[in-house]
């Protein structure tokens, strides 16, 4: 059991997680890119760069993609279907990362609540597009904080968060953003199949 609990944390702030959230962040904008290509007929540079964002996605080699020019209207519809499946993955991993960032934010940053709010609300939110900055005066270290976990110092307050948030919600959203971009990885690999067949060259006839 202890294995199993430290080898979830471990997993999670591995540097495998680290890679894919870089590779979940260039996601949305690689699917745009391979749409924008496959509309414009160069569906063989759009699956290379499926092939190797599904790479990085799973830590994975992805296989080759045929360039043959039989295979291109096939190759294209691909594309477009795996372009179009992930970027709504990808979205909803954007999400993810919006709200991990703003989570951590505001719980390993605990002091910062002081001079943030969100939404005219304090407290933890879904977007990072809702903070809003606001004065405080006098010294947070002298402030009281009796109504928060671990107050009523800013240190025991700002302990009890960052600590319950790095072994309990972090973790568990960084499992979040690795099942998705396993998912899209998969994806990828599922629409635009294994290594492609290549054209052989014709031979030459024999000579009667």
């Amino acid at each position: 059991m202890a294995g199993t609990v430290l080898s979830f944390w471990r997993v999670a702030y591995g540097v495998g997680t680290w890679r894919r959230i870089g590779y979940a962040i260039a996601a949305v904008p690689v699917c745009v890119v391979c749409l924008v290509l496959a509309l414009a007929g160069r569906a063989g540079t759009a699956a290379r760069y499926q092939r190797s964002l599904a790479s990085g996605l799973t830590g994975r080699a992805a296989g080759d993609t045929a360039t043959s020019e039989t295979a291109t209207s096939l190759v294209a519809a691909r594309v477009l279907v795996g372009s179009v499946a992930g970027l709504a993955i990808g979205l909803v991993s954007w999400a993810v990362l919006q709200y991990l960032a703003l989570h951590a934010l505001l719980n390993l940053g605990f002091p910062l609540r002081n001079y943030l709010t969100i939404d005219e609300q304090s407290g933890v939110a879904f977007s990072l597009w809702g903070l809003r900055r606001v004065s405080h005066t006098g010294s947070i270290w002298a402030s009281t904080y009796d109504g928060s976990w671990g107050g009523p110092t800013l240190l025991g307050a700002w302990a009890v968060h960052a600590g319950l948030v790095l072994v309990s919600s972090v973790p568990l959203l960084l499992w979040a953003v690795r099942g998705l971009t396993r998912l899209h990885g998969g994806l990828i690999r599922t629409v635009l199949g294994g290594t492609a067949p290549t054209v052989q060259p014709a031979r030459p006839a024999r000579a009667a």
